[in-house]
C-alpha cells in the first residue's frame, strides 16, 4: 500500500509538470517512461527475501552445514569408526557429514538407529543442535536456562529436551528473535535464513574469543 501511495503521488506530480508540454503525445510518452522508472526504482530498492533463504532445512542438510562451517570433522570423536545408520547408506550424499555429526554428539539418531535425513526440523530443534555444535560458549552462573527462557513469551512451546540448548543459543545471540514481539517461534520450520543468521553470530563470537 505504501508503494501504491508513493507511485500515485509521484504520478500526479508528473502529470502536473508534463501538462505544460505543447505536444500531448510527447507528454503521454514521457509520463509512461517516468512511471516505469519509478516502479523499477521501487522494486530494486525494496528488501526481498529469496527462495533460498526461506527454504526449510532437513536434518541431513543441517548436519552438512554444521560439519562444513564448524569444522566438526576436526574434533577427536570424529575419527571414531562409523556407526550403523540404517536409513543413511554410504551412497547417501550427506553420509560423511551425518556420521561426523553423530560421532561428535552434535546430532543423535532416533529409534532403531534411524536418522531420518529428509525430515525437516523446527527452530527449537535446530537451535538446540546449533548450540550443541558450537561447543565453546556454555551457560555460566548466574545464567540459567529457565531464567533466560522466561524473557520470551512463547518459550513454553520449547520441548523439555531442547530448552537448555535453545537457552544457550539465545544467550549467545544465535537466534533471530522477532524484534517486535520478542518471540522465538520455536515450532516454526527452520529455514536457511535462520541458519545463516546463527552462523554469522557464531563467527562474530569466534573472532572475539
Amino acid at each position: 500500500m505504501k508503494q501504491l501511495i508513493f507511485l500515485t503521488t509521484t504520478t500526479v506530480t508528473a502529470l502536473v509538470s508534463l501538462s505544460f508540454l505543447p505536444n500531448p503525445s510527447l507528454a503521454a510518452q514521457l509520463l509512461t517512461d517516468h512511471h516505469k522508472n519509478q516502479t523499477s526504482v521501487l522494486i530494486s530498492d525494496a528488501p526481498q527475501e529469496t527462495v533460498t533463504e526461506q527454504k526449510v532445512v532437513t536434518r541431513a542438510e543441517l548436519a552438512k552445514i554444521l560439519v562444513d562451517q564448524m569444522q566438526l570433522e576436526q574434533r577427536p570423536n570424529a575419527a571414531k569408526p562409523d556407526v550403523s545408520v540404517p536409513d543413511v547408506p554410504q551412497s547417501h550424499p550427506a553420509y560423511q557429514a551425518i556420521q561426523v555429526a553423530i560421532k561428535t554428539g552434535v546430532m543423535n539418531s532416533y529409534r532403531d538407529g534411524m536418522f531420518f535425513p529428509d525430515q525437516t526440523i523446527n527452530r527449537a530443534e535446530g537451535f538446540a543442535i546449533f548450540a550443541q555444535a558450537d561447543g565453546l560458549f556454555p551457560l555460566y552462573f548466574p545464567f540459567t536456562a529457565e531464567g533466560i527462557l522466561a524473557r520470551y513469551p512463547d518459550a513454553l512451546e520449547i520441548p523439555n529436551w531442547a530448552r537448555k540448548g535453545v537457552a544457550r543459543a539465545l544467550r549467545n545471540g544465535f537466534v533471530n528473535v522477532d524484534p517486535l514481539t520478542n518471540q522465538i517461534y520455536p515450532l516454526n520450520p527452520m529455514t536457511q535464513a535462520d541458519i545463516d543468521y546463527a552462523l554469522r553470530q557464531y563467527r562474530v563470537l569466534r573472532r572475539r574469543s
